[in-house]
């Protein structure tokens, strides 16, 4: 997997920005796909914290602060995520399918109409998480929290008003054993 410098980085990415402020116009879409960007600081190289439809397919963003980022409409299929900083990201119609979210901070980010078909957030942290319309068939849910933090002890599987599963496509979706679809109606 390639490694890029910051410099060529900057490039790829103030090329995107041009890309987004011209509609598509001038400018060229950011293509990452298949690359290492463990360790990159994103908010040093990106003037507006705006991702958004890039192309990370394939890539490692393992331990990657992203947050408050917009990635909406952006390609990570496969890319590796995990122990990943998205709080507070827009993944608003965001191809996630087959990614690695295991240990992401998801918290109170915008997941909806975003694909996480077969994804893998086996310890996620999704508490107040938008995932209305979102796709999670056969995504694996296991040991996720998706419940809000209360100092309260709650009951088994309890779930808080404020992860919300609207619409969503739950189908053979994988949840710890204390966790039944009965409270997602």
């Amino acid at each position: 997997m390639e490694k890029l410098d910051d410099s060529k980085l900057e490039i790829i990415l103030t090329g995107h920005e041009i890309w987004l402020e011209t509609n598509k116009k001038e400018g060229k879409r950011a293509n990452l796909m298949n690359l290492d960007l463990r360790g990159v600081c994103f908010r040093s190289i990106t003037k507006e914290e705006n991702l958004s439809e890039v192309l990370l397919i394939g890539s490692n963003l393992n331990g990657v602060d992203l947050e408050r980022f917009n990635l909406e409409n952006a390609s990570l299929s496969c890319a590796n995520l995990e122990n990943t900083n998205l709080d507070c990201a827009n993944l608003v119609h965001t191809d996630l399918s087959k990614a690695n979210l295991k240990k992401a901070d998801l918290s109170n980010a915008d997941l909806s109409h975003a694909n996480l078909s077969h994804a893998d957030l086996e310890s996620a942290n999704l508490e107040s998480a938008n995932l209305d319309y979102t796709k999670l068939y056969k995504t694996n849910l296991q040991k996720a929290n998706i419940a809000k933090r209360n100092k309260n002890k709650r009951k088994p599987g309890e779930l808080s008003c404020h992860t919300t599963f609207r619409g969503a496509d739950l189908t053979n979706a994988i949840f710890s054993k204390n966790i039944t679809l009965d409270y997602f109606v």
